[in-house]
C-alpha cells in the first residue's frame, strides 16, 4: 500500500489473473459507481460488471496503453 495523497493506492495479488498469478494496481475510492460513470463518460475502457471480493466492490478499467487497473470500494468493514 502507498499513500498517494488523497487517493490510497494498493498493489493487490490476484491469483485468478495472468494465468494463475499477478498483481493489479488498485485505487481505493468512496463511491465506485460514480467513478464508473465518470470513466465511461470520458470514453475510458471500463468493464461493465463490478466484482465482489470479500468486503470489496471492484471495478476493472484500462489505461490508454491497455494496462489493467482496478478501483475498489469497501462495502462493509470486516469485524
Amino acid at each position: 500500500a502507498f499513500n498517494s495523497g488523497s487517493l490510497p493506492f494498493f498493489i493487490i495479488r490476484r491469483p485468478e489473473l495472468v494465468g494463475g498469478g499477478g498483481a493489479v494496481a488498485t485505487f481505493r475510492v468512496d463511491d465506485l459507481e460514480t467513478l464508473h460513470a465518470r470513466l465511461v463518460t470520458a470514453g475510458a475502457l471500463v468493464e461493465e460488471q463490478l466484482q465482489h471480493s470479500g468486503n470489496l466492490l471492484i471495478m476493472t478499467f484500462y489505461d490508454p496503453d491497455g494496462n489493467r487497473l482496478e478501483a475498489a470500494q469497501v462495502i462493509k468493514e470486516l469485524e
